[in-house]
């Protein structure tokens, strides 16, 4: 089982990702909508999440994020599409740090 497959196991049904690509085995890429991120971060522990970096792209954004999943590291960028500037105030109160990239 690949991480990609891992993933994807504990976070469906509750995301749904428009594209999913396993770049290495720990870093994964996932192009979703605002809510569809929500939805998927909202699977994991807070606690657990780690918030890496925000990389702003036209036009959307990365929220690169680690954490483990069943005793395994990843690295997951959730490219972000058209996110409006509530979603990047609604990141700022989950995670703090954002600010810093913003």
């Amino acid at each position: 089982m690949t991480s990609l497959d891992m993933l994807m196991s504990i976070v469906k049904p509750d995301c749904s990702p428009i594209v999913a690509i396993q770049i290495t085995p720990q870093n994964i890429l996932l192009l979703v909508t605002k809510e569809n991120f929500w939805n998927c971060l909202h699977v994991f522990n807070k606690n657990d999440v780690k918030l890496r970096f925000l990389e702003k792209r036209e036009p959307g954004l990365d929220v690169h994020l680690s954490f483990s999943i069943r005793q395994n590291f990843l690295e997951i960028t959730f490219r972000i599409v058209a996110p409006s500037p509530s979603f990047t105030q609604d990141l700022t109160e989950f995670f703090p740090s954002a600010a810093v990239f913003i």
